[in-house]
């Protein structure tokens, strides 16, 4: 089940169509490139349903000392950071 926002939805929307048409020429793949409104809302979703039905496992995989410690927030960047680092995406 998606919990985005319809205002999250459109903000990601928006970032990922104005990033990927950036990236057409080098490493974003042509059907990314191709994606219209409901196309990306549908991903959008489809990921947004997989962080909520395993949100628990991801919680309980980071050590409860640090867990404890951490916001939702912070967690969330945490997730971000790994995979966008695991997939060669270009960090700032």
């Amino acid at each position: 089940m998606a919990l985005m926002t319809a205002g999250q939805r459109a903000l990601a929307r928006a970032w990922l169509a104005d990033y990927w048409s950036r990236r057409k020429s080098f490493n974003a793949s042509p059907a990314a490139c191709q994606l219209d409104n409901p196309g990306l809302d549908a991903f959008l979703d489809a990921v947004d349903g997989w962080r909520n039905d395993n949100a628990s496992a991801y919680n309980l995989a980071i050590p409860a000392a640090i867990r404890n410690k951490l916001t939702p927030e912070e967690k969330a960047l945490g997730l971000t950071i790994v995979i966008a680092a695991s997939n060669d995406f270009p960090l700032p």
